[in-house]
């Protein structure tokens, strides 16, 4: 029993000390576990960073390759850019020449141009020289016209101041009487035409409220065949109506047509004579046959007293 008791102490011993070194291992393996464990937490932390870091990269690198995408985008703008760059590089020569045509076509045609305009401003100037030069000696012809005039006005003021005393004086003796044209038809006019004898005159209004006493006159001496007639000083005149006026005196249709002219203007009515008659005055002349012209004015004046007193 003994022995059995001893292999029990002894095995008891022997599975203590089993037992003590397996606690031991228990303890050491345990303490490996924590330290495992404590590994792989910091294992799953690191690789937890390293995915998260991973993570970032793999944006970043989708960023980048956008970039580079986009660089790439841009590099082959840049290409094309330069190749136009390098088209438009070469093709400034031919502008280049282009331009320069053109620029020195416009300068010729500056150049004539210039030439043409100073050779028009060397003839305006030439011409209004010219006129200048022509204008002075008009100015002049001009000036020595208007003292001749000025002379032949002094002269004239002269001769009406005679004419005007000599026609207060043949007023006063100046009568007239309608009669037949052939009773007083000279017997001399009868068998000649027209001449330089015969003197024509033109006799207008002076105011427009005369044209109708005027042309009444008138028709009266032509629709009835009549004459006026009047003796003043050594002579008497006769006034009758011609409806055609002779080849030698045709000239002074111009100078009707202008009274007629001035008499429309001067007649505030506007309206022209309908009828107008030439009257010519024959004069049949007594004593000096040269008289009968200086004193053509003066027998104008004799007429008008003579019409105005008809019509009246």
């Amino acid at each position: 029993m003994n022995d059995e008791y001893k292999k029990l102490e002894v095995l008891a011993f022997e599975m203590e000390t089993t037992i003590a070194s397996l606690e031991e291992d228990l303890a050491r393996t345990n303490k490996e576990k924590d330290e495992i464990l404590l590994r792989n937490e910091v294992l799953t932390s690191d690789v937890e960073a390293t995915y998260y870091r991973l993570s970032t990269k793999n944006s970043e690198l989708e960023k980048l390759e956008q970039e580079v995408s986009s660089m790439r985008v841009r590099l082959a703008e840049f290409e094309s850019s330069c190749e136009n760059m390098e088209s438009s590089i070469k093709s400034l020569p031919v502008e280049k020449e282009e331009l320069a045509m053109l620029l020195t076509n416009a300068l010729l045609e500056l150049v004539e141009e210039k030439a043409i305009w100073v050779a028009k401003e060397k003839a305006s100037f030439e011409f209004i020289m010219e006129k200048v030069q022509i204008s002075k000696s008009e100015l002049s012809l001009f000036l020595n016209d208007i003292s001749e005039v000025k002379h032949e006005l002094e002269f004239s003021r002269e001769e009406c101041k005679a004419i005007r005393e000599m026609l207060e004086f043949s007023e006063e003796k100046a009568e007239y009487e309608n009669k037949c044209r052939w009773d007083t038809w000279p017997k001399g006019f009868e068998l000649l035409e027209h001449s330089d004898d015969n003197i024509a005159l033109f006799f207008f209004p002076e105011l427009g409220r005369d044209v109708n006493s005027y042309d009444l006159l008138v028709d009266n001496i032509i629709k009835r065949d009549l004459a006026l007639k009047t003796e003043i000083d050594n002579g008497e005149l006769l006034v009758f109506s011609s409806c055609k006026l002779p080849e030698p005196f045709r000239r002074f249709l111009d100078f009707e047509e202008y009274g007629r002219n001035e008499l429309s203007f001067a007649n505030k009515t506007g309206s022209m004579l309908d009828l107008w008659s030439y009257l010519d005055i024959g004069m049949l002349q007594v004593g000096d046959p040269d008289g009968c012209y200086y004193i053509m004015e003066w027998l104008s004046s004799v007429l008008i007293h003579v019409f105005k007193a008809a019509i009246l």
